[in-house]
């Protein structure tokens, strides 16, 4: 928390996106086919690789520990949270550098799609590390 015992906006943001990614992680293991056949079924991308069936289902449930627990550790201003939303952000654009690099067709949009993102993350990392000594131990 601040000096004034409140915890920053962008911080309380971010514990929403997390919970939204929560949900979203909910939804793809209860409600989305596992046959890659099938329209909108169930797709996860882990260090870059696609899995689909029922390895995607698998791999649903660490996603849901890492964004349940970024968004309780944020919301409650932990430091074992801000490791996990810190480390993950990390995680992301390396995660899209390899999806991109196997799975990419090249076009402009996806250059343009990964650099605008890895700005944004970029920025996150660095208001999170100047924010780190506002969350407990």
């Amino acid at each position: 928390m601040n000096s004034e015992g409140r915890r920053p906006p962008l911080i309380t943001l971010l514990a929403g996106m997390a919970i939204l990614a929560v949900l979203k992680e909910l939804i793809d293991l209860l409600g989305k086919p596992i046959d890659p056949g099938l329209p909108n079924h169930d797709v996860q991308i882990w260090f870059g690789y696609r899995f689909e069936g029922m390895m995607a289902k698998v791999l649903t449930i660490p996603h849901l520990l890492v964004y349940g627990y970024a968004a309780y550790g944020l919301f409650r201003m932990t430091r074992l949270g801000w490791w996990v939303a810190f480390l993950y952000l990390l995680y992301i654009p390396v995660s899209m550098l390899l999806y991109l690099m196997r799975y990419g067709t090249g076009e402009g949009w996806e250059i343009g799609f990964a650099v605008g993102s890895t700005l944004l993350i970029a920025f996150l990392l660095v208001y999170l590390y100047r924010k780190r000594e506002l969350f407990l131990s």
